[in-house]
């Protein structure tokens, strides 16, 4: 009977020490569920590679919104762009830098998965780090 009971506690003690194997090598490898959604096309091939690899860092971007029809007023069509990235940027927690009228944007501070998040918003156009 005695034996019995140890190969009980063996098989269970090796089910056990699987199953928390298992479990370190998923969280290893697991990126936060944000930065499994996004849009390639909005961001820059070599940038998003650098995001994918550290979601949770913060980076330096530059927000472009989508360009929008000026009816003859193009400060006000510059203007709008300009607050479409901010409130972009904002929205998921990043930190507005500066107004960029010329490239219809803004330049900010945001997580990577933010960034991504960032990416599928409609008002978005292209992502770039800020060099």
């Amino acid at each position: 009977m005695v034996g019995s009971s140890e190969n009980v506690s063996r098989i269970a003690a090796r089910w056990l020490a699987a199953t928390i194997s298992v479990a370190l090598l998923l969280g290893i490898t697991a990126t936060p569920a944000e930065a499994s959604s996004y849009d390639a096309r909005k961001i820059d091939a070599a940038f998003l590679t650098e995001v994918l690899a550290n979601p949770t860092a913060y980076y330096d971007v530059i927000v472009r919104s989508v360009p929008i029809e000026n009816q003859g007023r193009a400060d006000r069509a510059a203007q709008r762009r300009i607050e479409e990235a901010k409130k972009a940027v904002t929205d998921r927690g990043g930190s507005f830098k500066h107004a960029l009228a010329i490239v219809g944007g803004v330049s900010a501070r945001i997580k990577g998965v933010h960034l991504l998040d960032l990416t599928r918003d409609g008002d978005v156009d292209y992502v770039v780090k800020d060099q």
